[in-house]
């Protein structure tokens, strides 16, 4: 997960370098980059451009994330609770 900033010009190869499936995204969930085996996950159109409104609305992530309801649905409830927090705690400021 990275921070709001902008990402360094050097994330890409980083994430290219992986040998594991590998990305980085913003914390509201936009995919910033992705190595070819991240990208092989997702065969037809590529990987979304926002990985957590993929997971949590897409049919086809239940699919791709295997054990969906166990190991990744309150993982994806706990960023949302956490975006929410940092949406809040933004407008305060």
């Amino acid at each position: 997960m990275l921070p709001v900033a902008a990402p360094s010009p050097y994330l890409s190869r980083l994430i290219d370098g992986q040998r594991e499936i590998a990305c980085a995204i913003t914390p509201d969930g936009r995919r910033v980059a992705a190595n070819a085996a991240f990208a092989a996950l997702f065969p037809e159109g590529g990987p979304p451009a926002n990985l957590w409104r993929w997971a949590l609305f897409s049919p086809d992530a239940e699919k791709v994330l295997l054990d969906w309801e166990q190991a990744w649905a309150p993982r994806l409830l706990t960023e949302v609770k956490l975006m929410c927090h940092r949406a809040q705690r933004t407008a305060r400021l």
